[in-house]
This record gives C-alpha cells, structure tokens and sequence, in this order.
C-alpha cells in the first residue's frame, strides 16, 4: 500500500513539474544511498507507465578509500541484478590529491562536470533532493545573506536537471526503501559534523522539528511560495533590465527609483554575473549607484563602478591582450566580458538593404577592402581611426573620450587593426570606406558581452 502510495505522489510530481516526456532517457545520479536508490526504483518501476528509459551514474570521488570501493561494486551489484544500465565515472585518480578545506565543493563541482556532459547528450539528470534537502538548503543561504531567488533553493526542473523527490521528506524515503525491500548504504561523511550542511542536518533541523513536527514541510513550502514570487519579480526585472541598460553598464539612477523588491533583483542579478549574490553585496551595490565615482569590490580581481551614472564592471588589474591574433572566418575573441563572432558571408544587395536595418551597417565590411594583415588586439599607443559618416582620422584615444567610452573598459575593448590603422571599434563599428554596396563578399561582426550566472549553494 505504501509503496504504491510513494510512487503515486511521485508521479503526479513529475506530472506537475512537466519533468518527462514519453521517449526520453532519463539518468539517476545513483550513489547507493536511500534516496537516490528510492528515486532510482521509482523511476524504474514508472518507466513502463510514462514511456521512458531509465539508466543509472555512479560517481566515485575516491575520498574515503576502501568505503568508496564498496559503495561503487555495491552500485554495480544492484544495477546489474534489475537490469538497469549503468555508468560509473571517477572524480579523481588515486594519487590525485583532494583538497584539504572545500571538499564538498570540490566533489560537487566534479560530479556536476559529469551531470553537464550527459545532459549534452540529450539524456535528463535526475538528482535525488528531497524535502530536507531543501529545507537544509534555505537554512545555509539565509543564515549566510540570500535574496529572494536564493530563497527559493532547489528547483524541481533546471536546464536537464530534475528532482522528482523534493515533494518526500526523508523518512517517507526511507519508509519506500524498506517496503520495496532496498538495502541502502550509508555514507559515512554524512554523518560528519564538520560540514556545514552535516550541522543542520543532524542538529538545527531536529531542533526545528521539535517545536513543530512539520517544520520540514513548512521549509520546504516556503521555499515553492517564494519560487511563486521570483517568478514575478524575474518578469518586471528582465523589464527594467532592458529599460536600464546602456552600451557597457546600466544607468544606475534608474535601477534606484525602481521599487527595491524588483530593483534588487536586478541587482542581484547583475552581482551574479561575477559573483554570489547576497543581501550584502546587494545594499553595497545600491549604495554604490547613489554615489557617482564610487565602487565595491564584489570578487577577486572584479569590482562594479559607478562611473558618470553608469554602473559597470571594472576590472581590477586591466585583461589587455598584448597578443595579434589574426583575422578570419569564425574567430571568437573573449576579453571578459566582451566576445565576437566574425563570419565572411555572401550577400544579395537587396538582403544588405532591406533586411538590415541602417545602424546595423556599421558591423559590414566588404572581404575585398580588408588588409590581409588585419588583427585583433587593444587599443595601443598611436592607433588611428576614421569614423564613417565624418570624413576625418583622429587618434583612436581621442575618438573613445569624445564616445565618452568609460576609461576603465578602453584598454580592454577588442579593436580590428592594420598596423595603427584601426578599421574596427567596439560599440561603432567599421571605419570610413570599408563598405560597399555591390561586395562579393562581406566581412560580419556580432559583439556581445557575455554574462555570467553563479548558481549558488546547491547538490
């Protein structure tokens, strides 16, 4: 009765969540404990119903010696016996030291490298994070400084992830494991109370639950209500996001007037990209936009400015590629955080003109105008560049101050040059005479600025 009871609570989750489709492949991140071999016979068992192939991956950190080979011959022995493929992967060689502080991270870190190559083959991951996991995972973010999107912790479905069990708590787990009649191992750092995630779980959240048995559930309910409120928030950020951004940062008086609760979020979001978002490096952040010529360091080696009301990224110790690296087809050039694709494409004058709009002219070149000893590099000493539509040269220095291009990015933004004379600029595009209306050929440049997102605290 209870087993049937698990897998029916189980699959009206997945249902919810829209986690599988008939014909997908499906993995379990399997390490022989209770709740990934819960998931894993669940799944098993639902694969007929739903149509989908279950498979199975065993990660050995190799971090507790001869425990770590039982576990994997264990995993082995149960996969083989229901016919479940299985793939078993290594996280270190024997001789290959761990780290002495930040193992967790460390072993997370692997283990995800592996999750992430079979996502790329199509197959969806499926982590076993249950109710105490999420309830132990709001508790480390608040008591270190969270936002709102850190509040929401674990997410039952994230880009080929999904977590089938977060609606269980642990005990219910256990429970299904003795009724299907599932022998777990028990690994034995978790019961070590140097990890942080260890102390909460064996002492804050039994405290909890002693004031109110469901406090668990309680967590965990929180956690689904604020994903509710992220939701909405993320829509009106993205929103002032657009509205705020300028071409190397965002106007910082802007992001102020905005109400705190969408404004933060968008802050938040900024601090990602570089690093872990808080409630305190978010206050550091506003305080930062209402002081012009301010900043704070949010990372090693990054820090945001506001410079003239433009809030930007500034990094501490200038990434200036001294290196040429020669021009051609398909290129990608990165000097974080500026990247760009070049392509050499073919193209109808009718396409040039009327699929194109005006402003966007400045990234074409005709092939044939193009020096064959045209690079990439920075901005140096003695550059000239010859602005289209002005009919003068000017040095590329003067050009960036009249652009009032921000002092701290010059030296960083990539250029397209031959010998000092520069033929392409960031956020202007190609020089005077480069472009032709009946090119045979035309060179293409599409910038971006790449954006990077820290996940945060989670298995």
């Amino acid at each position: 009765m209870y087993t049937k009871m698990f897998e029916q609570k189980t699959l009206a989750y997945l249902q919810k969540h829209k986690m599988l489709l008939a014909g997908d492949t499906v993995t379990v991140g399997f390490s022989g404990g209770a709740d990934s071999g819960a998931l894993l016979f669940c799944l098993h068992r639902l694969s007929a119903q739903l149509e989908i192939k279950v498979q199975a991956v065993h990660v050995n950190h190799r971090m507790r010696q001869e425990e770590s080979e039982q576990e994997e011959e264990y995993v082995r022995q149960v996969c083989a016996c229901y016919g479940i493929p299985l793939t078993v992967l290594y996280a270190r060689e024997w001789d290959e030291p761990v780290p002495s502080s930040g193992q967790e991270e460390w072993a997370r870190e692997r283990r995800y490298a592996f999750f992430r190559q079979i996502c790329d083959t199509g197959s969806k991951v499926a982590t076993a994070h249950t109710a105490n996991d999420q309830a132990e995972t709001l508790l480390f973010r608040l008591t270190r400084g969270t936002a709102v999107k850190g509040s929401a912790a674990i997410l039952p479905v994230r880009e080929g992830y999904i977590r089938p069990l977060l609606w269980a708590e642990r005990e219910e787990v256990e429970e299904y494991c003795r009724e299907i009649g599932y022998q777990y191992t028990t690994d034995s750092s978790n019961l070590n109370l140097k990890y942080t995630r260890n102390k909460i779980r064996h002492t804050i959240l039994p405290l909890l639950k002693d004031i109110n048995p469901k406090a668990v559930q309680q967590l965990a309910g929180y956690c689904e209500e604020m994903r509710s409120v992220q939701g909405y928030l993320t829509a009106q950020a993205e929103k002032l996001l657009e509205k705020a951004k300028t071409q190397y940062g965002w106007n910082a008086k802007m992001l102020l007037e905005e109400d705190p609760a969408v404004g933060n979020v968008v802050l938040a979001h900024i601090c990602s990209q570089k690093a872990e978002p808080n409630r305190q490096r978010i206050e550091a952040i506003r305080a930062v936009c209402s002081a012009p010529n301010e900043s704070v360091t949010l990372t090693k080696g990054w820090k945001l400015r506001n410079y003239k009301g433009v809030l930007l990224w500034e990094q501490m110790t200038p990434c200036i590629v001294r290196e040429e690296i020669p021009l051609k087809e398909g290129v990608f050039y990165k000097n974080d955080p500026f990247c760009l694709e070049i392509r050499c494409e073919s193209c109808e004058r009718n396409k040039i003109f009327f699929e194109i709009q005006k402003k966007d002219l400045n990234y074409w070149a005709d092939c044939a105008k193009i020096p064959n000893d045209t690079v990439l590099r920075s901005m140096r000493p003695g550059d000239w560049f010859s602005p289209r539509g002005r009919g003068v040269s000017k040095p590329l220095r003067k050009f960036y101050a009249e652009q009032q291009i921000p002092a701290v990015l010059r030296r960083s933004l990539p250029v397209l040059a031959s010998e000092n004379k520069v033929l392409w600029v960031w956020g202007y595009g190609f020089a005077e005479g480069l472009f032709a209306e009946n090119a045979k050929e035309y060179l293409h440049i599409f910038p971006h600025c790449i954006e990077k997102e820290n996940e945060g605290y989670e298995n």
